[in-house]
């Protein structure tokens, strides 16, 4: 399964044009995470002046998108300096969970034998939309794996009802709203599924 996922991942990479392709929204991220990586500030400098060898901000404004994809970029930063395709890095992580997880579920819900599996690996292989938003520097991928990670932890918590699956769940959730505020609204959801399971 793994080998399986980190193939899909790389074809899709190798298929696809690997740039930035929503200038106005993912090069801010970068520079979130650049300064995240150079002053562990949170903050988008909007423009620099470089000068005894090293940056000086000019004009720095407040960032407009949850910190967590900019910081997972900043991790990347962190291990090999910073190079411009460090968001591609932490998407192709991304993709390979997305696949890993598509497999997982598709094995323990659809379809043990491998065709159920191979449809499921296919659908999304085949996913423009999915394809194009992994081969870029946007946070689109990073939330659809914490987004698939909340529906499998969900659903095994539902089944086994422990605690540990409960406190990974609502970690994950946690994450999914860092990346994407909109996702804050899973929350509200899960804590009502689990309510009317427990009978309120």
């Amino acid at each position: 399964t793994t080998v399986a996922s980190l193939a899909g991942a790389a074809f899709a990479f190798f298929s696809i044009a690997v740039d930035f392709k929503v200038l106005s929204d993912e090069t801010n991220l970068l520079s979130v995470a650049n300064m995240l990586t150079q002053f562990g500030k949170a903050s988008n400098t909007e423009m620099w002046v470089y000068y005894y060898d090293t940056f000086h901000a000019l004009d720095v404004a407040v960032p407009t998108r949850p910190l967590l994809f900019p910081l997972l970029t900043a991790l990347v930063h962190a291990v090999n300096g910073m190079r411009w395709w460090s968001p591609f890095a932490v998407n192709f992580v991304c993709l390979t969970g997305v696949f890993f997880l598509s497999l997982q579920w598709a094995k323990r819900y659809v379809s043990a034998a491998l065709p159920g599996r191979t449809l499921a690996f296919l659908a999304l292989a085949m996913s423009p939309v999915l394809l194009i938003n992994a081969t870029s520097a946007g946070f689109d991928t990073c939330s659809l794996f914490f987004g698939f990670l909340a529906a499998w932890l969900f659903q095994r918590h539902w089944e086994d009802g422990e605690e540990r699956s409960l406190k990974a769940l609502i970690f994950t959730l946690v994450c999914f709203a860092s990346v994407r505020y909109e996702s804050i609204v899973a929350l509200g959801f899960v804590g009502l599924a689990l309510l009317a399971k427990n009978g309120f």
